[in-house]
């Protein structure tokens, strides 16, 4: 499990759908205890196996599975490929 944090972007990386919720209540937990709020239609689950990824919930809302997102201007992709960020650039 591993997280990647710069000012108020972050990204959560775990190998398991379980690791994944443990980090999620450990940012939520967090977040509460400093007054923040996690915003779920803001937050993405990528899985990197192309499978279906297990649902991942931010107070009981199911957060949206996504194929690639976009973290500090790199493009993350599922198959681990960067080609299309280097073309774009």
């Amino acid at each position: 499990m591993m997280e990647l944090r710069y000012a108020d972007d972050t990204a959560l990386l775990s190998k398991t759908t379980e690791g994944l919720n443990e980090l999620m209540q450990n940012v939520k937990k967090f977040s509460q205890n400093k007054n923040l709020l996690l915003n779920a239609k803001k937050t993405k689950v990528m899985d990197s196996n192309q499978s279906p990824a297990s649902s991942i919930l931010i107070d009981n809302e199911a957060l949206e599975n996504v194929t690639h997102f976009n973290y500090l201007g790199a493009n993350i992709e599922t198959d681990g490929k960067i080609t299309p960020d280097i073309r774009k650039r």
